[in-house]
Parts: C-alpha cells; structure tokens; sequence
C-alpha cells in the first residue's frame, strides 16, 4: 500500500533524525536522507523544501514533547521547591533516555547542541517561561521570596546547560555510552538544590 503524504513525512522526519545523528547536522545532505528513505532526492522537496526546514520540524516536535513530559510529571508532585527539582531532574533524564535510544557521537551531540541553541530560541524561550511559571507560583504562595522568576529561570537553565555542554565537551572523545550521564545529572540537580534553598522562604 502506498504511503500517504502525511505517513511518508513522517518516515523522512525518522529517517532525518537517524542521519542527522550519525554524520551531524552539518555534514548531513539531502542525498543522505533520500538514500535512508529509499527515494530520489528530488521527490524529498515534495514533502520538505530543504535541509533545514526538515530539522527545524523534528527539533520542533521533540521540544513539545519534552516539554509536555517534563510538566506532566512536574503536576504530579505537590511542594513547590520539589516541582523545581522535579522540572530539572525530568529535563535531564528526557535527554539521557533519548540519548540512549539513538546511536550519536560526543562530537555530533556537541554540534547539534550548538546548531539547536544558535537557530531554535524558541525551545529555550518555552522552556524558560514553563519554569519561571512555577517559580512565579511558588512566591505568590509565599514559598519562595520575592525575586524575578524570568530571571532566575534563565539564570538556572544558562547554568544547567553551560555546566552540561562543558561535562560533555570534556568527554568528546568517549562515546554517549561510556559517560556516566546519571552522576552528571545528579550534579547538577544537586547544584541546582543549592540556588532553590536560597529563595525559600525560612
């Protein structure tokens, strides 16, 4: 049975990503996917106008869905400070997870990490505004002290993201595998700790 044109978008969006991890962003061409896809180059436009646009669509679908993961689970926990720590641990453990269910190089994740911050503002934009909402309703509840929650959202995802980038360009030369992502997430979670009992109100 041929393929709809919405199903068989859906096999180049999965094809994409499996190219895009194993030779980075960069280095991935057009050719590459329609060999993955098993079609001609030429029939892709039909379904994407170009490169880009194909991953903009993927990193797009993957930050909704990150993002819807990370606030299911965040409703779940009751205590304000917890839904914070719950909002990293859940952010960190979203990456880890997809990391280990595709095959990717320390060098093309460093690149495609740079790729989606330089061009995808948006992903980090909603990712900051989820958590300031959170820390804004944590200080309206008088659980937090007054502080700008814009802020210090962007302030604690800078910090996560800075510290995470350095640790993984540190271990370029080991494979995703090999890095022990679950103590660097405790890391972090354990520094990110710190900063959210100094607004807690005593």
């Amino acid at each position: 049975m041929k393929e709809s044109y919405d199903d068989k978008r859906e096999t180049i969006k999965k094809a994409g990503l499996q190219v895009f991890t194993k030779y980075g962003y960069y280095k991935t061409t057009l050719d590459d996917i329609a060999d993955a896809v098993g079609i001609k180059k030429n029939s892709l436009y039909y379904y994407f106008p170009n490169k880009e646009s194909l991953f903009e669509e993927i990193v797009g679908e993957e930050s909704v869905k990150m993002i819807n993961s990370v606030l299911e689970r965040v409703d779940q926990v009751a205590g304000h400070s917890e839904k914070v720590m719950v909002f990293f641990k859940e952010f960190l453990c979203y990456g880890r997870n997809k990391r280990s269910d595709i095959s990717i190089s320390m060098e093309t994740l460093i690149e495609m990490g740079q790729v989606i911050e330089e061009h995808f503002h948006e992903i980090f934009d909603n990712v900051r505004s989820s958590l300031a909402s959170i820390l804004k309703n944590g200080m309206e509840k008088g659980v937090f002290k007054k502080h700008d929650p814009n802020k210090v959202a962007e302030l604690l995802i800078e910090f996560v993201t800075s510290y995470e980038r350095e640790q993984v360009r540190k271990n370029k030369n080991i494979s995703t595998d090999e890095l022990d992502l679950k103590q660097l997430e405790d890391k972090i979670v354990g520094l990110v700790s710190l900063v959210v009992s100094g607004i807690v109100v005593r």
